[in-house]
């Protein structure tokens, strides 16, 4: 899907990404990625995620690099 922007919301919120047009249902927007870090360095820009269903050892931070899905989280 590439119809989309990127626009500022406001100073406190910062940018969210905003569809153009309809997005069909099951549509893939985006793939979420980043720089690999351990969860214990968890911060606002970061997906939390897991290889052992039992606790979640990673996360995938996107505050240094990353990809248009870290816009899609307002």
């Amino acid at each position: 899907f590439t119809d989309f922007v990127i626009s500022k919301i406001s100073d406190t919120v910062g940018y969210g990404i905003f569809a153009t047009k309809a997005i069909p249902r099951n549509t893939v927007i985006a793939l979420y990625s980043g720089e690999i870090i351990p969860f214990k360095e968890h911060e606002a820009y970061s997906f939390g995620a897991s290889l052992d269903p039992e606790k979640t050892s990673l996360s995938i931070s996107s505050l240094k690099i990353g990809g248009i899905a870290r816009f899609c989280q307002h």
